[in-house]
C-alpha cells in the first residue's frame, strides 16, 4: 500500500507519504517520510519506519520511529520580558508594541533536528477493495536538537530602543512525551484478505 496521512500536510508542510509490505498475511513493515517545507523559509526531510502486526478484526499494533531535520531561514523570534525564550523557542508573532510595552526580537538561522518513536495502536478498513481507512492513536516521545544562529536581533521598551546582547549561537536540546492521534489514507495494490470489508 502507498498511505497519506492528510494532518502531517498542514501541522507539519510534510509532503510525502509511507510505504506498507506485507510479508505475511498479518504482519508488515513500513518505510516513507516527506520533504517538510514551503513555510516561514523552512526546508527539509522526514524518514519514518515501522512494524504492524495485525488482528483477524483489522486492529493493529505499530512501533514506529522517524528522524526529521529542518532548516529555518531568518526565521523571527519574540522574546519575554527577562530575557528568556519565549515557551520552547518556537516562532512568536510580531505585533505592533507601543507605549510601555517591553520586547525583544531577533533573527535567526536555525538547524533542529528531531528523533521521535511512537506505539500506535489502530484499525484499519477497506473500501472499494482497494482504499485503506486507518485510524490510530497511542503514545511516543521526541527528542529535540536545535542550534539558533542569530542574524540580527533588536530590543524596545516603550518606544526606546536599548542595548541588548544575545550570544550569537544557542544550543536547546528538549525531550517531550507525545500523545498520537490521526488517520492515514491508503492506496492497495493488491486485496489485503485480511482486513473487513
Amino acid at each position: 500500500l502507498f498511505k497519506l496521512n492528510p494532518l502531517l500536510v498542514i501541522s507539519q508542510f510534510e509532503f510525502g507519504g509511507i510505504f506498507e509490505w506485507h510479508i505475511r498475511k498479518y504482519f508488515s513493515i513500513e518505510i516513507g517520510g516527506g520533504v517538510n517545507g514551503f513555510n516561514s523559509n523552512a526546508e527539509g526531510f522526514t524518514v519514518r519506519t515501522g512494524l504492524r502486526f495485525y488482528s483477524k478484526s483489522g486492529m493493529y499494533f505499530n512501533p514506529v520511529c522517524f528522524y526529521r531535520h529542518i532548516i529555518y531561514n531568518n526565521r523571527q523570534y519574540q522574546w519575554n520580558r527577562d530575557g528568556q525564550l519565549s515557551d520552547i523557542l518556537e516562532t512568536q508573532p510580531l505585533f505592533d508594541f507601543s507605549g510601555t510595552d517591553f520586547y525583544y526580537k531577533e533573527t535567526a538561522t536555525e538547524n533542529k533536528q528531531v528523533l521521535g518513536m511512537q506505539i500506535l495502536f489502530g484499525h484499519e478498513l477497506l473500501l472499494f477493495k482497494k482504499m485503506s481507512i486507518d485510524i490510530y492513536t497511542g503514545l511516543g516521545f521526541r527528542n529535540k536538537y536545535r542550534v539558533k544562529e542569530i542574524v540580527y536581533y533588536y530590543s524596545h521598551a516603550g518606544n526606546i530602543s536599548s542595548n541588548y546582547f544575545p550570544p550569537k549561537k544557542e544550543i536547546v536540546k528538549g525531550f517531550l512525551p507525545t500523545i498520537q492521534a490521526g488517520l492515514r489514507i491508503g492506496i492497495a495494490c493488491k486485496l489485503k484478505k485480511h482486513l473487513p470489508e
